[in-house]
């Protein structure tokens, strides 16, 4: 009997939550006090970061946890669809 094993991606997309309203709560800061701009906007490069990781985890989990449509396209393909919906890195 096949039985999936446990996903942990529910669990990732909450930890992408949190890391998106810090964010956001730095960028509201940075909107108050201009002067707090280059301290914010290392903070800001480091929750880009975790997101990043997290992205790229979740990513995997889903390509392990699933049967995807998108394993009949070819890598090149993937990998231009994966990059069109990342965002743009902060600055």
């Amino acid at each position: 009997m096949f039985l999936p094993h446990k996903s942990k991606i529910f669990d990732e997309l909450c930890k992408q939550s949190a890391i998106v309203e810090e964010a956001a709560q730095v960028f509201d800061n940075i909107a108050r006090a201009w002067k707090e701009l280059k301290n914010a906007s290392s903070a800001l490069q480091t929750l880009e970061r975790r997101g990043d990781e997290l992205v790229h985890r979740i990513t995997d989990d889903i390509e392990k946890t699933f049967v995807l449509p998108l394993r009949l396209v070819k890598n090149t393909d993937s990998h231009s669809l994966q990059k069109t919906a990342t965002p743009p890195p902060l600055l």
